[in-house]
């Protein structure tokens, strides 16, 4: 069974390849806190954990895919959702909680605990990521691995603007369409909406580096933030209040993504 007893920021007993960071948010004078996890745990050991993260109504859910199209990043995103949770809710049993799908795709926590948190879960290849946060501070995070086949496609729904915006930042060239669309999808998963909406909706307002990350803000939605960055050959992007101060260990991150991963192609490798 899986522990979520805290040893300073992180959590023990997790399988291998999984983390979990508590991010401490100030705004307006005030601290609350979300936490962020990832997870590229192998498949052998998810199926021996299963049980521990799993609630009853989400193992039917893992059991119905039987030919085995979506089950392990499934169960990865819950890992990771659940563990963020426990950073929030202390003590937590994972399997006593339900993450279920809202009319719009949405994840919902469903919880005998009254702790008013939900979750941001993203899937991409063999990673999960998941924000848990409290819903009166609403957060969306999106993880994207590099694809040649789909960097076409990316730039197809890119502003020329928004594509001369990333390309003057910091980032791996080979990496800012993949991080243009985690940026998009992020604002997305915010709304509800997933990327349900006429493209134009989420709009690029601007794009720029602060230090080790990049903060884009949005033409129609001037409330919210966002930060991104690339690890490897993934690109990660965290939407949240524009007035909220995150501490964010970029390098905490990096450290993360790397352990135990295998060095990406040379043209991705990080800069």
């Amino acid at each position: 069974m899986l522990s979520t007893s805290h040893q300073g920021r992180t959590l023990t007993d997790l399988p291998s390849r999984t983390s979990v960071r508590k991010l401490r948010l100030v705004r307006e004078g005030a601290v609350s806190w979300a936490a962020f996890g990832v997870s590229a745990c192998g498949e052998a050991e998810l199926m021996a954990n299963c049980e521990g993260i799993l609630h009853q109504r989400e193992m039917d859910v893992f059991r119905s895919d039987r030919l085995g199209r979506w089950r392990f990043s499934y169960l990865r995103g819950r890992l990771c959702a659940k563990a963020a949770l426990g950073m929030l809710v202390d003590p937590l049993k994972l399997s006593d909680v339900a993450i279920e799908r809202g009319v719009f795709g949405q994840p919902v926590v469903r919880s005998r605990h009254r702790c008013n948190a939900q979750v941001s879960i993203s899937h991409s290849g063999n990673w999960a990521a998941a924000l848990a946060f409290d819903e009166g501070h609403p957060m969306g995070a999106d993880i994207e691995a590099y694809s040649d086949s789909k960097q076409d496609v990316i730039r197809s729904n890119m502003t020329a603007a928004e594509l001369d915006a990333i390309a003057a930042t910091s980032l791996n060239s080979a990496m800012q369409l993949t991080v243009l669309w985690t940026i998009k999808e992020s604002l997305s998963k915010v709304l509800r909406s997933g990327l349900m909406s006429p493209w134009e909706i989420y709009a690029i307002e601007s794009v720029r580096d602060q230090g080790d990350v990049v903060v884009s803000t949005f033409r129609n939605f001037a409330q919210y933030k966002c930060l991104s960055f690339s690890i490897a050959e993934h690109g990660l992007s965290i939407t949240l209040p524009k007035r909220t101060h995150v501490d964010l260990d970029v390098g905490g991150l990096l450290a993360i993504f790397r352990s135990d991963s295998p060095r990406p192609p040379e043209h991705l490798a990080p800069s």
